[in-house]
């Protein structure tokens, strides 16, 4: 998937202020949300965009990286 550095840098921000260690998976999970103007994402949708992007990311990771993002707020 590709973003703008600065997208990228922002989306780092955002991990890094919730507490949590930035990753890529995190990133790419992350980017799925800023780039859609759905109000509701299922982890198979997001799963599903990352697909198509041809990022290499089994379900149960977005699953994992929801669940982390949830706790943190």
């Amino acid at each position: 998937m590709r973003y703008v550095n600065d997208d990228k840098n922002q989306y780092a921000t955002n991990i890094a202020n919730a507490g949590l260690t930035v990753t890529r998976t995190k990133l790419h999970v992350l980017s799925v949300f800023y780039g859609t103007e759905e109000p509701r994402l299922s982890a198979a949708n997001v799963y599903k965009q990352l697909s198509k992007s041809n990022v290499a990311i089994s379900l149960s990771t977005v699953y994992k990286v929801l669940n982390h993002f949830t706790q943190a707020g």
